[in-house]
């Protein structure tokens, strides 16, 4: 019943920016609608994308977002537009993308967008802020469902994939040494210091430094810190294993 609502709303909104009623005939697209995957910690907000890839134009997109309750939780005000939609408004203009989010039924998050003329462009379409529950221990996945996709002229999309994401459940930050909750420069020192045996590590800056996926800390493992925290590097062998 409450997507129904949130569905109808947005019948409203498209009525109110005079879209025309749609035409026969659907429009194949290869666009693919996805949900990030993002690391985050039991206790603590995270975000996570919901992005368009391979637009073909769209002038209305509904689509549903289900995640686990028990794990996650969010309201309206925190499903804020991105990139893509970057000026979008909950209110009605006729000039700018217009977007309605309705989270009042628990595990899922509905939303609706529309626009006069057709939204181009791949990339952050919409970033849902989730807090994760504390105690929170497993890795959870976020659905996505895309309800329907139309170009301005209100001809339907058929064709286009949605993906699902999640988020992992991280015991550690690695590279994060000095557990500071960032990687700088500082946390390679102390990698180096560790691995020359000037300094002991206690058991989480251990883990958090041993970041090339092999047994103990090493020269390499400080090198690798060094190599993210200045941004030469993305991610960690250890996290790719």
């Amino acid at each position: 019943m409450k997507k129904l609502l949130s569905l109808l709303l947005c019948v409203v909104m498209l009525c109110t920016v005079s879209v025309t009623a749609f035409a026969d005939g659907d429009k194949v697209t290869d666009a693919v609608v996805s949900v990030g995957t993002v690391e985050g910690k039991a206790g603590e907000s995270v975000i996570v994308p919901v992005s368009i890839q391979s637009n073909p134009g769209f002038g209305a997109l509904t689509f549903t977002v289900t995640y686990d309750s028990s794990v996650l939780s969010i309201s309206d005000e925190k499903v804020t537009p991105g990139a893509v939609i970057e000026g979008a408004v909950n209110t009605a203009n006729g000039e700018k993308a217009m977007y309605l989010v309705n989270t009042s039924e628990v595990g899922k998050i509905y939303v609706c967008l529309i626009k006069a003329e057709n939204i181009t462009g791949d990339g952050v379409l919409f970033n849902a802020e989730f807090t994760v529950a504390e105690g929170a221990e497993n890795n959870t996945e976020i659905s996505l469902t895309v309800d329907e996709m139309a170009d301005e002229t209100a001809n339907l999309y058929t064709g286009y994939t949605a993906a699902s994401g999640g988020v992992i459940l991280a015991s550690v930050l690695y590279g994060d040494v000095n557990g500071n909750t960032k990687v700088g420069v500082d946390d390679a020192l102390l990698a180096l210091q560790s691995a020359v045996g000037k300094i002991t590590l206690d058991e989480a800056q251990t883990k958090a430094a041993d970041v090339d996926g092999t047994e103990g800390i090493s020269v390499n493992d400080a090198l690798l810190i060094l190599q993210y925290a200045v941004g030469k590097i993305l991610a960690f062998p250890v996290e790719m294993q």
